[in-house]
């Protein structure tokens, strides 16, 4: 059975047929540790391991997966010269509690046929860093505040020097979209001049793209998502 069914088959009967079981072992197996990440293709052929190549990495709870996340999507693949892209969904957070297997396989079936999925226990960039050296990570400005905030590397400008020069030297960019934070939409260019760690500041590169589509507000109105 291909992987596309799987939403259907998940909600009405999980873990009846052998996609969903199979799938499940895998999950499970990640969620315990014995595996670092999971790739979900299209075609349905879960691997543990991720093909070389220029790609770009768009990590994200994707509760729903909407338009607005597809349209990003397409855009950084057009602007990089089409690498291939990759959705992220972390089963642990660093802020959130993690998702349970039968979440995750949930969420997972919202890209079944749509765009190849990686399934990972890493929260943090530099853990990311490390699984996929040489990716671009597509993130909004209000990552950026995260992750060039000394406040995230325990008040430690020498830690986070240490975290951001691994990640440098890891072969690892940022491609940058405007997001809507608590003093308006903000863009890189708007952003930048305003944030510390200028040394790294050749990590980020700006994608001009603007697309107001709220998860939150989505899941308010009634549509598909959990947390």
């Amino acid at each position: 059975m291909a992987l596309p069914l799987l939403q259907a088959t998940i909600v009405d009967r999980p873990a009846v047929t052998p996609t969903v079981c199979s799938l499940l072992q895998h999950v499970e197996s990640l969620l315990s540790g014995n595996t670092n990440l999971l790739l979900l293709p299209p075609n349905g052929q879960v691997v543990s391991t991720l093909p070389p190549g220029n790609r770009i990495i768009f990590t994200g709870s994707f509760n729903p997966f909407h338009i607005g996340h597809r349209a990003l999507m397409r855009e950084a693949e057009s602007q990089l010269g089409s690498p291939t892209v990759y959705a992220e969904l972390g089963v642990t957070n660093a802020d959130k509690p993690g998702l349970s297997a039968a979440e995750t396989l949930v969420r997972a079936a919202q890209f079944a046929g749509r765009w190849p999925l990686l399934l990972s226990r890493t929260a943090l960039f530099i853990d990311k860093a490390r699984l996929y050296p040489g990716s671009t990570f597509l993130v909004g400005t209000d990552t950026v505040v995260r992750l060039l905030n000394t406040k995230y590397y325990n008040n430690s400008e020498e830690e986070a020097t240490r975290v951001l020069g691994e990640i440098q030297s890891l072969g690892c960019k940022f491609l940058v979209a405007g997001r809507k934070m608590d003093n308006g939409y903000q863009t890189l260019t708007t952003l930048l001049p305003t944030l510390p760690m200028q040394q790294f500041h050749g990590l980020l590169s700006e994608l001009p793209f603007r697309l107001d589509i709220s998860s939150t507000e989505l899941r308010r109105a009634g549509n598909k998502g959990t947390r």
